[in-house]
């Protein structure tokens, strides 16, 4: 047994509480960590959205122009060999802010005839949709796709294993 000289137990007991407190705080804060990171933990684009890529490739002329979210954007660039309304060097485009607001608009209104107004603003020919959360533009939000039922507005030409993608009309 180690025994502490004389006046030496605070140089031991200060540091043992320091590092129990920094434990119990990395402890604490860990469950709210992984909820607030979560979505960048998960896959940010699945495979059946690969496989509809794929489809988009074979089906839809090259460089129409699809609104989706930022990663469905990337990957319908490469894989899909198309032009997004977000993703690929957007920074450049002309106000750009405008742009990633507007197609996160498009996907979060609830209202059909205004995502369908800023789709065709854009020229928008396409729309990728997926049940997942998605990063729209600016943050992880559940998108509201239903409004793409709207058959005034939208046609939906493919639909496999909660994947779909609509016609802008």
């Amino acid at each position: 047994m180690v025994e502490l000289e004389k006046g030496n137990g605070a140089q031991v007991i200060v540091p043992a509480v320091f590092v129990a407190i920094v434990l119990a705080a990395a402890w604490l804060s860990a469950a709210p960590a992984k909820n607030t990171l979560g979505p960048w933990y998960d896959p940010v684009v699945t495979k059946e959205e690969v496989d509809a890529a794929i489809w988009v490739d074979k089906n839809i002329p090259q460089k129409s122009l699809i609104a989706a979210d930022l990663f469905a954007c990337e990957m319908l660039a490469s894989a899909g060999n198309q032009v997004c309304t977000i993703g690929g060097a957007w920074e450049l485009a002309d106000k750009a802010n405008t742009r990633f607001y507007e197609n996160e608009q498009a996907f979060m209104s609830n209202s059909s005839k205004q995502g369908h107004d800023l789709l065709k603003k854009y020229g928008v020919q396409y729309v990728f949709t997926h049940p997942r959360t998605s990063f729209y533009a600016y943050g992880w939000k559940k998108g509201n796709i239903s409004k793409f039922k709207d058959t005034q507005y939208f046609e939906r030409i493919y639909s496999d294993r909660g994947v779909e993608i609509f016609k802008v009309k």
